[in-house]
């Protein structure tokens, strides 16, 4: 067979905006259990088909954050969390640098948005 499939791998590391794929040849279909045998470099693998009820559970997956209304301590604990993340691949200190606590930052700098 000579056909190729692209396989979502995470996201490019430096930049979390856009993604990282591999590209895996085709070896063999396994109608039987409805999965794929692909290559990658010298390994081969054999990878399984979503069904449709995995499909339609991870686009319930995905539509349940968009229909939650988030409370004001939900949203500064998610910008806390964020923030905590950001600071330490920055190499900021968690402790008195402003950046390991963006909720503070966030609060003081929107006080006068209402």
């Amino acid at each position: 067979m000579d056909f190729y499939v692209r396989i979502g791998v995470g996201k490019l590391l430096g930049n979390p905006n856009k993604d990282s794929n591999k590209i895996a040849q085709v070896i063999d279909v396994i109608e039987t259990d409805k999965g794929l045998t692909l290559r990658m470099g010298t390994e081969e693998r054999n990878r399984s088909l979503p069904t449709m009820g995995d499909i339609h559970k991870k686009m319930k997956d995905i539509a349940s954050p968009v229909e939650h209304n988030y409370t004001n301590d939900e949203v500064n604990q998610i910008v806390y969390k964020v923030g905590r993340v950001y600071s330490r691949r920055d190499g900021a200190r968690d402790g008195g640098d402003e950046r390991a606590s963006p909720s503070a930052s966030w609060s003081s700098a929107n006080a006068n948005d209402d």
